[in-house]
């Protein structure tokens, strides 16, 4: 099977993968909302924004290292320099999650009451601690498995994850979490590292199943400088993700203050907060499966193509990559701008979510985009680059934060993420531009598919514009629209026939 083969393969299955477990995922932000409802999804929002700081701190870059090094080795045909990575990759992350574990766990009472306000994520936070090892290691493993183009096996492990966290919370939410949020909260939280510790065991016994079977592959030299490519690797990474991250997390925790000051009560923050970050991103982002999926593969293909010095074919995939992430998210962002508050309605039966995805609907474009394009600079080793961005994106957001939510409330925030997205797409594509000479397609990649689904969704609009849509017919609206997307894509030459006898001749 050749290279280009596989990571289509590769793709598709954590397409499928990614798309099922959004999808559940869709569904239990659903539940959870319907039980706990939108103060206790905002308090909930507010714990996991700490708790992402923490996992930055466990993590140091280490997943990324794991698999840009695994995959460079296996290039060289270095199946020991390969383990070698492993094993250092595996030493560097425990040491630093086992760090941040007790860190989190020792401060968590200062974190709950004098940085979160709020009491009622003391024991959600301790609880959060223990399970920073087991995800520290299993991003190393799954690194592994990602460079040796076996995703089957994450995806396996993800799904497994899955199954236990949801099927745990619906049992402690439904026997022992009915009284108040915190209890609530705990129990989502204890679910979570239940099944993290479990899926890192899973993940371990396939790394040590995969390693039998490698045993007696031919190998050349053991790798050279693995430790000194870690860091070099990891540890800038970790260092601009620290920053990052605890820049984020301010700005996270700011949000419900700048509410409150705006004249919010506690819960009303909550809400809002709660609304924007677990119900309207949720649905915006759920069709990005199909992009995401495949970002993650292409650290470790560019890194590969890279390491032998093939220039010409990291442009080609790039190519090929930007027109058809254009032609997804335009039509993602037009379905949403015309039929998102619907959808949103359908799900969650909340107007101000209907209201807030129509909003941010132009914006998918750019978030989508902006995946693929930090994918492409890890994997072409600019990912100081990518992580120093991050950073400027985060200074910008908590300025504006600190002074746009207390000013206008909630549009304060809607303005704060577009400046974000827009920001953080910006100097990353433009430096991407710069390292690789492409020229986007602006008339064909751009104009063409805005064009082609402004009429598709027009034309649909047109025709249920005096019907009820209920959630049936609303489902066949959205897949005509698409077939009608599809259609003048063609017509107007933004999907060529060459496209398609490519991706066909790259699934043989």
């Amino acid at each position: 099977m050749n290279k280009t083969k596989r990571f289509a393969i590769n793709a598709l299955i954590l397409s499928a993968t990614s798309f099922l477990m959004t999808s559940v995922n869709m569904s239990f932000t659903v539940y959870i909302s319907g039980k706990i409802g939108a103060s206790g999804v905002g308090l909930y929002q507010l714990i996991m924004s700490v708790y992402r700081l923490c996992v930055t701190f466990a993590t140091g870059g280490i997943g990324l290292a794991s698999s840009r090094l695994v995959s460079e080795e296996m290039a060289m045909n270095s199946h020991k320099g390969a383990v070698k990575a492993v094993k250092m990759c595996l030493f560097y992350a425990l040491t630093l999650s086992l760090s941040a574990g007790a860190l989190m766990l020792f401060f968590s009472e200062h974190i709950a009451e004098k940085i979160l306000c709020d009491m009622r994520t003391l024991v959600p936070l301790r609880i959060l601690s223990f399970s920073l090892p087991a995800l520290s290691a299993g991003s190393v493993i799954s690194g592994y498995f990602t460079a040796v183009r076996k995703v089957s096996k994450n995806s396996a492990v993800l799904l497994f994850e899955q199954y236990i966290k949801i099927s745990l919370s619906v049992y402690l939410l439904g026997h022992f979490a009915k009284d108040s949020l915190e209890s609530a909260c705990t129990a989502l939280v204890l679910s979570g590292t239940v099944a993290e510790g479990l899926s890192c065991i899973i993940s371990g016994i396939l790394y040590y199943c995969d390693l039998k079977k490698r045993r007696n592959t031919p190998s050349s030299a053991e790798g050279t400088d693995i430790f000194s490519r870690m860091i070099n690797i990891a540890v800038p990474v970790a260092l601009s993700s620290y920053l990052r991250s605890g820049l984020s997390t301010i700005e996270q925790m700011m949000i419900p203050f700048g509410l409150k000051k705006y004249g919010h009560s506690e819960n009303e923050a909550l809400a809002e907060y709660g609304i924007i970050g677990g119900m309207v991103m949720p649905v915006m982002m759920f069709p990005a499966v199909l992009i995401t999926s495949f970002s993650g593969l292409l650290v470790t293909e560019i890194s590969a193509l890279r390491a032998v010095g093939e220039r010409q074919k990291i442009n080609m995939i790039f190519s090929y990559i930007f027109r058809y992430t254009m032609l997804f998210s335009i039509a993602v962002s037009g379905i949403l701008c015309a039929f998102g508050g619907d959808i949103a309605i359908k799900i969650y039966g909340e107007s101000r979510a209907a209201a807030f995805v129509k909003l941010l609907s132009p914006l998918v474009s750019v978030m989508y985009l902006d995946s693929v394009t930090d994918s492409m600079l890890k994997g072409l080793n600019l990912q100081k680059n990518h992580m120093r961005y991050n950073i400027i994106d985060s200074a910008v957001s908590i300025l504006l934060t600190a002074f746009l939510l207390p000013a206008i409330g909630i549009g304060g925030y809607i303005i704060v993420i577009t400046v974000s997205e827009t920001l953080n797409f910006f100097l990353s594509f433009r430096c991407l531009l710069k390292e690789t000479g492409f020229m986007p397609p602006i008339y064909d990649g751009i104009i063409k598919p805005i064009l082609a689904i402004s009429l598709s969704v027009l034309i649909m609009r047109i025709f249920t514009r005096f019907i009820p849509l209920s959630t049936l017919s609303l489902v066949i609206t959205v897949f005509i629209t698409v077939l009608i997307y599809i259609v003048l894509s063609v017509l107007l030459g933004s999907l060529t026939r060459d496209d398609l006898t490519f991706l066909k001749e790259k699934l043989r």
